[in-house]
């Protein structure tokens, strides 16, 4: 496999140019995803392809946030923000000084801009990944755009029927999951602790309310089984003052597969999911998971974990209480989920999505 080319946001040097590539992957980055998680690892596994980032900010003053409201009257998705335009405009740059090969947006509903409006000596097959949540597609894409798209990927199927219902050809859609590091995420039995803790991570579209209710019952009546949290601080306030939660912030990658491989069990309480790196992570470090079943959790988790209606306190108590009192079974649940993970691993994940940009190129 040849290696890849991760560029920054920087301007690449003629040396670097990636005319000669087939694919170009584009993506803005957050400070929230460790190093090994986020769907850009992706760019790490798929030959012949080069990177093209850059760290996304929001406008933050008067004269930046009225551009960025005039910017978003073209572009594909409303999440899209100036930032994006670096790595789109370098890949446009490349359309124009001979590349001939697929653009893809890593991130749709945040990157996707302009890229297919501009004049161009060769338009370049594009393709988008959509991650977002059918709740938020209507107000995010421009459904007018969605059919200029050559190529689609969605993390779930639970999101095809949006894009069909907009008059996307279906032959374009390929759903293809999240990966996951299993280099980096596995268990450590080292780590095994025998206390009972059942760990949460994340505060993206996570219900911290439902999260206070199962820790305060289950303080109640098993008090010995202890809560790790770990989230952004404006949300680990939410559960302040619970004497069986330790709140944690700021985790390195370490620190988290320990967290992993020392717990007992993976609690989600979510509004809502397509993929969900903390599953897959939990998964891969054969932790049973306990989640609602909403979105696509299911399509990942299957047989992995303990799945209970949307919102339902009592039976997010329930399945916890029973993984406590049947410590093997829990076990088993856990090695399913290891097993599992393995189909999610980033070299079969990047093999589908290659198997899927050739297709794309032949249309």
């Amino acid at each position: 496999m040849e290696p890849n080319h991760l560029m920054s946001g920087r301007a690449a040097p003629d040396r670097d140019r990636h005319k000669n590539y087939p694919y170009l992957l584009l993506a803005t980055d957050s400070d929230v995803q460790g190093a090994y998680s986020g769907y850009t690892q992706l760019a790490k596994h798929v030959p012949h392809a080069a990177l093209l980032r850059n760290r996304r900010r929001e406008p933050r003053t008067v004269v930046e946030r009225a551009a960025q409201r005039w910017i978003n009257q073209f572009t594909g998705s409303s999440w899209y923000r100036f930032s994006s335009m670096q790595p789109e405009l370098r890949a446009w740059l490349q359309c124009q000084t001979g590349f001939e090969g697929l653009v893809h947006f890593l991130w749709g509903e945040r990157d996707w801009g302009i890229i297919d409006c501009l004049p161009s000596r060769r338009r370049p097959k594009v393709c988008a990944t959509f991650h977002a949540c059918t709740d938020t597609l209507p107000a995010t894409l421009r459904a007018s755009r969605l059919r200029s798209l050559d190529g689609i990927i969605l993390m779930s199927e639970t999101q095809r029927e949006f894009f069909l219902n907009r008059g996307v050809d279906g032959e374009k859609i390929e759903v293809i999951p999240h990966g996951i590091d299993l280099s980096h995420f596995h268990r450590s039995e080292a780590a095994t602790s025998e206390r009972f803790t059942v760990l949460s991570v994340g505060s993206y579209r996570r219900r911290f309310d439902l999260l206070r209710a199962v820790v305060e019952i289950i303080g109640s009546v098993r008090p010995e089984i202890s809560f790790v949290v770990v989230a952004s601080p404006d949300k680990t306030r939410e559960l302040e003052g619970l004497a069986n939660v330790r709140l944690l912030t700021g985790v390195s990658d370490l620190d988290l597969r320990r967290l992993y491989s020392s717990s007992s069990c993976l609690l989600m309480t979510l509004q809502a999911a397509t993929a969900n790196n903390a599953i897959l992570e939990a998964m891969a470090c054969e932790l049973p998971i306990v989640s609602e079943d909403v979105g696509g959790i299911r399509e990942y988790v299957g047989e992995a974990g303990v799945l209970v209606p949307p919102g339902s306190v009592d039976a997010l108590v329930e399945a916890i209480l029973s993984l406590h009192e049947d410590r093997d079974s829990a076990a088993r649940i856990g090695r399913i989920g290891g097993i599992r993970a393995k189909s999610f691993d980033w070299p079969i994940i990047a093999a589908r999505t290659t198997a899927f940009y050739k297709r794309v190129l032949a249309a």
